[in-house]
């Protein structure tokens, strides 16, 4: 017997006459159960899968794989009915588990991709992108630099850039611009032959 969340309801998911064995019903918790007379008398929950994070029932109607997701279960049969292009549905928390109608809504592509475009996780990831962007661009020292050009500058250079730009961590296309002067410009080749001269 099924122990129902407080205010939860069932819907029986529509199946063609003949198409499985069980019956399916889907919760406005976005719960799944299965039963062959009724919810109350031998209903039991199914747990389902993940499909890039969404919850999902894999079932084989007449033999035939097809997946349902839940969220979209719960929108087609707790949400009101939208005729506006609204053919997506999107979670309000941002998180894909959370199948509860009141978590669910419609929305077009377009609002789909702002949604998503604002979830925390996201932006968030997009400042760490930023802030590696940043690190990447600046973990050489002037030092290093200095010796960075003394190779590539050195008339008699047999190391290909290639083999200096894996020495140095860095790639062959920041080890171009170093050597065009779009990069440490500042940081100028003959300084290093006046360190060494004092020393």
């Amino acid at each position: 017997m099924i122990k129902n969340y407080p205010g939860e309801k069932w819907k029986e998911i529509n199946m063609e006459e003949g198409a499985l064995r069980m019956r399916y019903a889907i919760s406005s918790y976005g719960r799944i159960a299965s039963f062959t007379e009724s919810l109350k008398n031998d209903g039991e929950l199914r747990k389902g899968g993940l499909i890039g994070g969404y919850p999902s029932l894999p079932l084989r109607p007449f033999g035939k794989p097809k997946t349902f997701y839940i969220h979209k279960l719960v929108g087609e049969y707790f949400l009101e009915e939208t005729r506006d292009g609204k053919t997506h549905i999107i979670h309000l928390d941002y998180n894909k588990q959370n199948n509860h109608v009141d978590n669910l809504r419609w929305a077009t592509k377009s609002e789909m991709i702002a949604h998503q475009q604002a979830n925390p996780a996201v932006l968030e990831g997009r400042e760490k992108k930023k802030a590696r962007k940043t690190q990447k661009g600046h973990k050489l020292t002037s030092t290093q630099v200095l010796l960075i050009k003394k190779k590539i500058f050195d008339p008699n250079r047999k190391t290909r850039m290639k083999m200096i730009a894996k020495q140095f961590g860095i790639s062959e296309m920041q080890l171009y611009r170093i050597k065009s002067g779009e990069n440490w410009s500042h940081i100028k080749e003959d300084e290093t032959s006046k360190k060494e001269d004092k020393s």
